[in-house]
């Protein structure tokens, strides 16, 4: 996450899974290059806690982010078949949202 927000070039999107935002970092640039974050967590997980997803996706909405956020109730740190499937339907929503507003210039 912190390395997606701070990259000082525009990103097609960030994906977080089971991670955290921390405070240290700027949300300014965003502004800038805004980018849609999925942000998958585990309801069970026991690394980093779910209470974490929660206070980071208000902190990317109050900045104005947009943000999916998926929280598995039953998933733990480690993603399953779900999780991963999820993801994979996310790029590729991306990457041709992406390659639509591309072909349109």
């Amino acid at each position: 996450m912190a390395a997606g927000l701070t990259y000082p070039k525009p990103l097609a999107g960030i994906a977080c899974l089971s991670g955290w935002l921390p405070t240290c970092i700027p949300l300014k640039h965003e502004a800038r290059n805004p980018c849609h974050v999925l942000w998958q967590h585990g309801g069970q997980d026991d690394c980093v806690l779910p209470c974490l997803q929660d206070v980071g996706v208000a902190r990317l909405k109050n900045a104005g982010v947009d943000v999916t956020c998926i929280k598995h109730r039953e998933g733990g740190h480690v993603p399953g078949q779900q999780e991963i499937s999820d993801l994979q339907s996310w790029i590729c929503d991306i990457l041709s949202s992406r390659s639509q507003a591309r072909n349109a210039m």
